[in-house]
């Protein structure tokens, strides 16, 4: 059966269910036009209340005892009274008022205890008026119930007529709708079937859409179904393609320089690479052993045994170990690599070795030049101390600025001896460390005497020197030595990069737990790119290298703040200049 056929008679019921609204809505309507009267209601009260005040004045007129005239009086009393609380026209309420006070001028006389009581003709020309007033109260009533009830009528024909003509439109309106819904609907579903067919099956082909099923589904499926054997035939594809992939893959892993096994949780092997194979003496495939089988060299075992943690879920660097491979010795720092499930539990471990053996002989290769260079310059730094202090003897008490540049020369020679020093202990440990000479020193002091050949240096390019230290000394436990050659760097830096004119300032100031020192400047500045690598080693931002700059000045000065526990930050701006804040904690501090 078509789709549109079936969409028409999907459509039937709720058309149904309109048709059967619309016939409770015209059946209410109809209840409601033939409900006129009960709608009136309390125009029907109120004209029953006043005939039960004409009842009871024809009995007051006819009544000569006293009390009947009091029954009758209160009767009238309590028709008035529903009267009143039943006003539903305009113009009953001042009606009403009336005959409230033609009645209260009546009563005193009808019920006055004076014998005799008033005659017939007194009391006829007393209730005269009321009878009037009560007439035309109903008269009122009566009038507004046949208006409303002929208004009603008319409002209930009127609203048939507009909901049998809803209606209609309702039904034609849905016909039309359910027409243009099987056409919206089926026309994108042939529209599709269509093309999956011109592009499963091209008209070269000879296959054309004739002879396809009727139903607009049964055709879609049909096409649906040969995209899916198109589908299947290209994952099949992929397949082969991925499988000589893997194979590719695992070509370059079995030929990679450095060392691979795979374990599972319980160091057993999956599977290792040629060099893995190698290293661990494990045959030509590997699997199927443990890590720690018969074969296993001595070396790698003593290197690989802390892999026997059970505790061992992170990632651990191994100790290095020494094997002999291709006629010589290599060195390799094995690396256990955990990978987990989508849990987080531990499912097995990558074993890598990386062959260092370049990296262990550039180390000694360093070590050897900086002992030598070390010792080199040891007997030209002795001799030119010995020197500056013969000057000093010669020169010594001349006057205030020769005694200050001798002693600068003692100190920077003192500096430079010291260096040498640490050169030649550094040249000692195959992986040195910055080592620190702590003092408790104050900052401010010794930031003043390791400045002041800077200042000089800045009146002599024309550049403006600021300087701002606090009154109190500001004491800290720092190397005496490196740290202030961290700050004279960076100003120097800053007075090379700034042109005269500019200013160079520096700002040392204490917070409650932090000693913080701010350099500035109005040089060139550094762009937003550079300022990534400003701290690494061998940057330079300068377009040509200067004859003796290694690029090596900022990252020596990061790892001396490091090294004191303290922080290094940089802001600049193209063309506005730059900014260097330096921290390091105080006496005190946990950290210390």
């Amino acid at each position: 059966m078509p789709l549109k056929r079936k969409l028409l008679i999907y459509l039937a019921a709720p058309a149904l269910l309109l048709a059967a609204l619309g016939f409770v809505s015209i059946t209410a309507l109809l209840r409601l036009q033939g409900a006129a009267g009960e709608i009136l209601s309390d125009n029907y009260r109120t004209i029953q209340s006043a005939r039960a005040m004409e009842q009871a004045l024809w009995l007051i007129e006819e009544s000569s005892a006293g009390d009947a005239r009091a029954r009758n009086a209160a009767a009238f009393e309590r028709a008035l009274d529903e009267c009143e609380r039943n006003v539903t026209e305009p113009g009953e309420r001042p009606l009403l008022r009336g005959i409230r006070r033609e009645w209260n001028a009546a009563r005193l006389r009808l019920l006055a205890r004076a014998t005799p009581g008033p005659g017939a003709r007194e009391r006829i020309a007393l209730l005269s008026p009321l009878y009037k007033q009560v007439g035309d109260l109903i008269e009122l009533n009566e009038d507004a119930m046949f208006r409303h009830e002929r208004r009603t009528r008319s409002t209930a024909r009127l609203m048939v007529g507009a909901a049998s003509v809803c209606l209609a439109v309702a039904m034609a309106a849905l016909v039309v709708f359910a027409l243009v819904a099987a056409n919206k609907i089926s026309g994108p579903i042939l529209s599709v079937a269509g093309d999956l067919h011109s592009a499963l099956k091209p008209a070269e082909t000879g296959e054309t859409a004739a002879g396809q099923p009727v139903d607009e589904i049964l055709r879609l499926r049909k096409e649906l179904d040969d995209l899916l054997d198109r589908l299947s035939s290209y994952e099949d594809e992929q397949a082969r393609k991925f499988t000589r992939l893997q194979a590719r893959l695992a070509f370059v892993i079995e030929e990679v320089a450095e060392g691979l096994a795979l374990l599972d949780t319980d160091l057993n092997i999956l599977g290792m690479n040629r060099t893995g194979r190698e290293l661990l003496n494990a045959g030509r495939e590997g699997g199927g052993l443990n890590l720690f089988h018969d074969g296993l060299p001595e070396s790698a075992r003593a290197a690989l045994l802390p892999a026997m943690n059970p505790g061992a879920q992170a990632e651990a660097s191994l100790p290095e170990m020494t094997l002999r491979r291709d006629g010589e010795d290599k060195t390799y720092s094995p690396r256990l690599l955990p990978f987990k499930s989508p849990e987080g539990d531990t499912e097995g471990y990558l074993l890598i070795f990386w062959d260092v053996t370049e990296q262990k002989q550039f180390e000694e290769s360093r070590r050897k030049f900086v002992s030598m260079f070390s010792h080199q310059l040891k007997t030209p730094v002795t001799s030119l101390t010995m020197s500056v202090n013969l000057i000093n003897e010669s020169f010594k008490g001349r006057d205030e600025e020769t005694d200050d540049l001798l002693r600068m020369l003692k100190a920077d020679c003192a500096t430079l001896s010291g260096l040498v020093t640490e050169l030649i202990e550094a040249a000692r440990d195959a992986a040195p460390t910055l080592m620190l000479r702590r003092l408790r020193i104050d900052l401010a002091g010794l930031l003043d005497a390791a400045l002041k050949p800077l200042a000089a240096q800045a009146r002599d390019k024309g550049i403006e020197w600021k300087q701002s230290m606090p009154s109190a000394p500001v004491f800290a436990d720092a190397d005496p030595v490196k740290f202030p050659w961290v700050v004279t760097n960076i100003v120097g830096n800053a007075l090379r990069y700034t042109r005269p004119g500019g200013t160079v300032s520096l700002a040392l100031e204490k917070t409650r737990d932090r000693a913080v020192i701010t350099i500035t400047d109005t040089g060139a500045g550094i762009a937003r790119e550079d300022l990534k690598r400003l701290f690494l080693p061998f940057t330079s931002l300068d377009k040509i290298r200067e004859p003796g700059s290694l690029g090596l000045g900022l990252t020596i000065a990061k790892e001396i703040v490091d090294a004191h526990r303290g922080e290094i930050r940089v802001n600049s701006q193209i063309g506005k200049g730059t900014e260097f804040i330096i921290e390091i904690p105080l006496p005190g501090e946990s950290g210390q």
